[in-house]
């Protein structure tokens, strides 16, 4: 992170976050955010932000699967199966 950066945190991960080096952190005016982006503009909020490039979600995706698996998706939330983080539903 550069002078002024801003590190943003989407969702929940309940591991600890450490910051190394606080002084140069602080000197340099580095942000740490988060966001949890779970209410409905919110989360419109995030698309947008990935539709421009400012954030990737990737790493949180947990499978892509078609739209006519919408049903077995859900249910994969609901029983957590294989520790879904974000399922995505391709049309």
């Amino acid at each position: 992170m550069g002078a002024a950066g801003r590190l943003a945190l989407v969702g929940i991960t309940g591991k600890p976050l450490t910051i190394s080096d606080s002084r140069t952190s602080g000197y340099q005016q580095q942000q740490v955010r988060d966001h949890y982006g779970s209410a409905p503009e919110r989360v419109t909020e995030l698309v947008m932000l990935a539709g421009r490039g400012r954030i990737s979600l990737a790493r949180s995706v947990s499978d892509v699967l078609p739209l006519s698996e919408a049903p077995k998706a859900v249910e994969r939330l609901r029983r957590e199966e294989g520790n879904p983080i974000r399922l995505v539903l391709r049309p």
